[in-house]
Formats: structure tokens, C-alpha cells, sequence
């Protein structure tokens, strides 16, 4: 019976002092359903829609722009004439979103460049938040947050990892989505 207590007490002393990580760690992305919705999406063959996408900035959500995109034919085009940041648009093709199949090509380029920089060590956390349209499949909201150790020792407060600057981020929120016959 004593050599029972001694194991026990031994097993949580041992616990107690396991070097577990302070901080948010892993690579986060939900592979098959992002498959699942673009397959749905690609068999409802839709050509003519039109839709609304927001970009934002940071973890407050600042909107850095609205920007109305029209499908003909399969073919999207936006009007940058209106928007006064449209050249920024255009050299960052991440946020140049022309049709929902450039959104999910986003998606994917984000979740291999991210899972590539967390393998690599670049991040020790990268976490790719997509949410759905219901009744289409198409991605509706995309958040990307990625995170460096000291990026997060610069939020670490008290044990637990406070919700501050991230070293990278990335929002795009769509918005009256409309088919056209």
C-alpha cells in the first residue's frame, strides 16, 4: 500500500511540473470542409452573381474598404475607379478578390503559406477561421491570424495570452451576395 502512495504522489509531483507551453501554439484550418464548400460550390455552377467584400484591418476591425464586384459569363470585374485605394488593391493580389472563385483560391494560397511558415518555424501559431454561406457554399467570412513567439510574449499577461497585435492578419467579410439570371 505505501509503495501505491508513493507512485501516486510521485505521478502528481511529476504533473505538476510538466514544461507545458505559455503559449498558443498550432497550425488551425479546417482542410476537408473548405474541400466540402468549394465542391458545393463548384456544382451549383453559378456565373452571373454579384457581391459586396470588406477588407479589415487588425484585431479591432477597422474597415480599410467595400468594394462591389459584378460576374458575367464567369468573369468578375471591379470598378477601382470609385475606391481611393484601389493601387494598393492591385498590388496586393491577396486582397484583389474578382469572383468567389479568387476568394477561394485566397483561402487556399493563405492556408498552404500559413501551414508553410508554421512547418518552417517562421509562426508558432497560425489559425485560419472560415465561415460559410449556407445556402451557396462560398466563404463568407475568412480570418487568418498568425503569430510569432514574440509577438505573443508582447500580449502574455498573468498566464494566459492576451488578444493584442498579431504579427499578421488577414480579414475578408462578403457581404449581398446576389445571383443574376
Amino acid at each position: 500500500m505505501r509503495k501505491i502512495i508513493i507512485i501516486i504522489i510521485a505521478s502528481i509531483f511529476l504533473m505538476s511540473c510538466s514544461s507545458e507551453s505559455p503559449y498558443n501554439e498550432g497550425l488551425f484550418f479546417e482542410e476537408e470542409k473548405y474541400t466540402t464548400q468549394k465542391t458545393e460550390w463548384e456544382k451549383l455552377g453559378i456565373k452571373n452573381y454579384s457581391f459586396d467584400y470588406g477588407l479589415v484591418e487588425g484585431d479591432v476591425g477597422i474597415p480599410s474598404g467595400t468594394f462591389h464586384v459584378t460576374v458575367v459569363d464567369g468573369v468578375g470585374s471591379i470598378n477601382l475607379d470609385e475606391y481611393p485605394y484601389s493601387e494598393n488593391l492591385i498590388e496586393n493580389q491577396l486582397y484583389y478578390i474578382s469572383s468567389i472563385e479568387d476568394l477561394f483560391d485566397r483561402v487556399d494560397t493563405i492556408y498552404k503559406t500559413g501551414k508553410q511558415d508554421f512547418e518552417s518555424g517562421k509562426y508558432i501559431y497560425v489559425k485560419i477561421d472560415v465561415n460559410y454561406n449556407f445556402e451557396y457554399s462560398f466563404p463568407e467570412y475568412v480570418y487568418l491570424r498568425c503569430e510569432t513567439k514574440e509577438s505573443q510574449k508582447k500580449n502574455y499577461k498573468n498566464g494566459e495570452i492576451a488578444l493584442g497585435p498579431a504579427h499578421s492578419n488577414y480579414h475578408v467579410v462578403i457581404s449581398n451576395f446576389k445571383v443574376d439570371e
